[in-house]
């Protein structure tokens, strides 16, 4: 691309590529509030599913907070870049082609959660074959990811957001990991939900080795504005009142509990609080990587 030819969609596209879900924050790709919307727009575009007036619309409202990032992505040269950054911070960049908002051919979606733990599938229109859908979820809940089982939490209503407004859907939750995947990516196909790109590029391998464990700590580092801040992510299969009353007590002020998510929790990892996450991880039996193994080498001091 090297021009103002640059479409809507391929803006969005090219975000999309870059984008892990939010897992973490990276700089790169939509931001954690925009990231499902995002993708959902992407799908469409992969699928073949033209927008609608008004998914037009909220892709040019998400696509003009990363007017800088998207113009790297397309531009091939300086002046295209250039100009790829005005249009875009002036909302004139095009879509490809739009239909009205009741002329959109239905479909279902299938997305990362935030924080990429889970796999969302959405029924937001008829299932042709759903006994096939509810079947190939009976078999994927027969399966272990090493120590953990997969968990499906059955089709609920549940909310999310498309261009900007909250609406329920039905929908199927499915743990996120390497031996999911390919059931996910299969029952995805089989049934026509589009994929969110995000799906399908996989979970971060490291993580997900130490995922096969009930009990999985790793340092997760986010980019912001000031630089690289960088979290013990401490990861449980089910719930501990021991550990949380440990962490509370150990940690005060430097952790942080999503509470619909209260067995996974992130304390601040700096000089300070290395060694003490170490040994809590050691006191409670967890996997860790390396960069926190280093720190249960005998002869290591606290400092």
């Amino acid at each position: 691309m090297t021009d103002g030819r640059a479409k809507l969609e391929m803006v969005v596209t090219a975000l999309a590529s870059q984008c892990d879900g939010a897992r973490r924050r990276d700089g790169r790709g939509f931001s954690r509030a925009d990231a499902q919307e995002g993708a959902r727009l992407s799908a469409l575009t992969n699928a073949g599913i033209p927008w609608t007036v008004s998914d037009a619309k909220r892709a040019m409202e998400l696509a003009s907070r990363h007017p800088v990032q998207a113009a790297s992505l397309l531009g091939r040269s300086e002046k295209a870049r250039k100009t790829i950054e005005a249009l875009l911070r002036e909302g004139k960049i095009p879509p490809m082609s739009v239909v009205g908002d009741s002329e959109q051919r239905p479909y279902n979606f299938c997305s990362l959660s935030s924080g990429g733990r889970n796999v969302y599938l959405w029924k937001m229109s008829w299932i042709e074959d759903l006994s096939g859908l509810l079947a190939g979820l009976s078999e994927i809940s027969r399966l272990k990811h090493g120590e953990r089982l997969i968990r499906i939490q059955r089709s609920k209503p549940a909310e999310i957001t498309i261009n900007g407004a909250r609406k329920r859907f039905e929908r199927w939750e499915i743990p996120y990991n390497g031996t999911t995947l390919p059931h996910i990516m299969k029952l995805a196909a089989d049934h026509s939900f589009i994929l969110d790109p995000a799906v399908g590029r996989g979970p971060d391998p490291v993580v997900d080795e130490l995922r096969r464990h009930s009990r999985a700590c790793w340092i997760m580092r986010n980019s912001t504005g000031s630089g690289i801040q960088a979290f013990a992510v401490f990861d449980l299969d089910r719930g501990d009142k021991s550990f949380a009353a440990a962490v509370k007590q150990e940690f005060k002020g430097k952790f942080s509990c999503t509470p619909s998510d209260d067995w996974n929790w992130t304390i601040e990892w700096s000089s300070e609080t290395a060694w003490r996450v170490a040994r809590l991880a050691q006191r409670f039996g967890f996997a860790c990587d390396r960069t926190i193994t280093k720190f249960l080498q005998p002869g290591r001091d606290r400092a």
